[in-house]
């Protein structure tokens, strides 16, 4: 689970506040991102903008060194959104319900945002 802890993104392995089991993701500033299979939904990866494009890419460049596995089968879509209150109980979301995150635009685009958020979130289709 995501929360925002003295300004940072943290992924929250325990109950405990601070505990070493507790990571800490990216300050408010980054943005962080979802990737899913566009055809059933499956989130493929989450976390910060940046590992979770490089995690795309390297997927990708594996499928097209698979010679059984045609890369261009897989869709992977990849929604990158700023670090706010609003977006980040999204994630947990996507996180808890299998195929959530398959309409995780729509919300976004529903979201009010506050005075303090970013501009709204995006995705990218890379080729």
């Amino acid at each position: 689970m995501y929360q925002i802890l003295h300004g940072d993104l943290w992924f929250i392995r325990s109950k405990a506040i601070g505990s070493a089991a507790n990571l800490r993701v990216c300050g408010a500033s980054d943005e962080i991102a979802v990737a899913y299979d566009k055809e059933d939904g499956t989130l493929v990866k989450h976390g910060t903008a940046t590992a979770v494009r490089a995690y795309v890419d390297t997927l990708r460049s594996r499928l097209a060194a698979a010679s059984t596995l045609n890369p261009d089968a897989f869709e992977i879509i990849i929604v990158s959104m700023p670090v706010t209150d609003s977006t980040v109980a999204e994630l947990n979301a996507c996180m808890e319900t299998t195929g959530r995150v398959a309409t995780i635009i729509d919300r976004l685009g529903t979201m009010a945002p506050s005075a303090d958020e970013f501009p709204p979130a995006r995705s990218t289709v890379p080729a």
